[in-house]
């Protein structure tokens, strides 16, 4: 009986360790994808403010003989 209960506690345990790696590496993966949205949001909100405050973007201009 108390040998049942030991397996199923450690069968119990070992299930529980596995989740957590598989928790842990969704999480880094997750956090992995926050961190270049968020660099990709800096780069959208300079540009924007770039293009408000009239400085020019290479990318946009209009050559000179139009």
């Amino acid at each position: 009986m108390l040998e049942n209960r030991l397996n199923d506690l450690e069968s119990k345990f070992t299930f529980q360790d596995e989740l957590l790696a598989e928790l842990n590496d969704l999480v880094t993966k997750q956090q992995m994808a926050i961190d270049g949205l968020q660099r990709q949001v800096k780069l959208l909100t300079a540009s924007a403010n770039m293009n408000a405050t009239g400085e020019s973007n290479s990318s946009n201009e209009r050559p000179p003989h139009y």
